[in-house]
């Protein structure tokens, strides 16, 4: 659903074989790319600014296993292909994040994407989008006109501006983070109306997975 999309993304399962949790590690290792941890055999962590954040985060987890356990119910097919099997995506090269190598790749496949052209054309997907890299100020300023992205300039002048340590970049080019689940747990910060990012969700879904064909060191 779109909720599990934005608020959950793909959760870190820890293995828990004791009644008491006699190593924190894992856990607080898995809290710094997501709010929500399942220990298995076990139960669930969550973290928040509040009591109610972390109500809200369990009961969408909740209704999300809820869902696909009665959907693998009805499934005939045995066989499931994950997103990465479809792509096949060739992991075999790694680039230094926020360099700029990585980001040119990405704009290259951006760019040469025939869905995101046809989507951003009829989304009129014409904005500024600016990452930054906390530890070292570093920000690549996207020019998005109609879908394709015209040129990177290395300035804050941007519509938004998402920025946020290395760790968290790092997970996300390497696909164990969703942006927006990055977004809305506050692991990123963004600047700028969220509500008007919405508006281009379907390209920015296709978009963001291209970030994770450009795996970073």
């Amino acid at each position: 659903t779109y909720e599990t999309r934005l608020f959950v993304g793909l959760v870190p399962v820890i293995e828990q074989n004791s009644p008491n949790v006699l190593d924190i590690t894992p856990i607080t290792e898995a809290l710094k790319t997501n709010s929500l941890v399942v220990l298995k055999n076990h139960g669930v962590i969550t973290i928040g600014d509040t009591l109610l954040d972390t109500l809200f985060l369990t009961e969408i987890l909740e209704e999300a296993v809820e869902m696909q356990a009665i959907a693998k119910l009805f499934n005939n097919s045995r066989n499931e292909i994950t997103l990465q099997e479809k792509e096949k995506i060739n992991l075999s090269k790694k680039y230094k994040l926020f360099s700029k190598e990585q980001i040119e790749t990405v704009v290259d496949l951006v760019n040469k994407n025939i869905d995101i052209q046809k989507q951003g054309q009829v989304l009129d997907l014409t904005m500024r989008l600016a990452i930054k890299l906390d530890q070292t100020q570093s920000v690549f300023n996207m020019h998005f006109e109609k879908g394709k992205i015209s040129k990177i300039t290395n300035d804050e002048n941007a519509d938004f501006l998402i920025s946020g340590p290395d760790y968290i970049w790092k997970a996300i080019f390497n696909r164990t983070l969703d942006p927006f689940v990055a977004t809305t747990q506050k692991k990123l910060k963004l600047k700028g109306d969220f509500a008007r990012l919405s508006r281009w969700y379907p390209v920015f879904v296709r978009i963001f997975e291209i970030w994770g064909q450009v795996p970073v060191e």
